[in-house]
């Protein structure tokens, strides 16, 4: 991770805490509590989860449109299983909250 990456999820993060956070329902048709339960997590443990995050499991992402949309993505093994997940901060009209992409099981 870059300087400006560490700021960016250290941002991520204060959001995090603050409760101002929520997962993205994706318009296709992954269902990302499915997604948790096959992890073995439950939303606020994959919160957590993402609270330990740290630079050594930043993922740079290969597809071009993805590393510069300002998303960061990690991966870390969950329970025996790589876990793959894309944050991303966004303004939801009343701030801003950080964004949870993608959390499932790395393909």
């Amino acid at each position: 991770m870059n300087q400006q990456q560490i700021v960016l999820f250290s941002k991520m993060k204060k959001l995090i805490n603050q409760n101002k956070r929520r997962f993205i329902v994706r318009n296709d048709g992954t269902d990302y509590v499915a997604d948790l339960l096959e992890l073995g997590l439950s939303e606020e443990e994959a919160w957590r989860e993402i609270l330990y995050l740290n630079n050594y499991f930043y993922y740079p992402d290969p597809r071009p449109i993805y590393a510069s949309s300002g998303a960061l993505t990690f991966k870390k093994q969950i329970n025996g299983i790589e876990a793959y997940i894309k944050l991303k901060i966004e303004d939801n009209g009343y701030g801003e909250e950080t964004v949870c992409l993608s959390f499932h099981k790395s393909r």
